[in-house]
């Protein structure tokens, strides 16, 4: 993966995964919200940042092998 140019200034890859990654994790807090899933948790909080890192692992992971 290499550095993107956008008006002359170099982005890292890992950005257009980044914003992928947004939506699909908004989807999955959607639907534990939505199922309850949230009330067995003891720190809420703290689930919720692993869910958008293991949901950005997944989408760099997709990414990297598409390339």
């Amino acid at each position: 993966m290499h550095e993107i140019s956008i008006g002359g200034e170099l982005l890292s890859p890992l950005t257009p995964c980044l914003f992928a990654t947004i939506p699909a994790f908004w989807l999955v807090d959607h639907l534990l919200r939505r199922f309850g899933c949230y009330r067995f948790v003891w720190r809420k909080n703290l689930v919720r940042i692993a869910l958008f890192v293991i949901t950005f692992r997944l989408v760099f992971n997709f990414a990297i092998q598409c390339l």
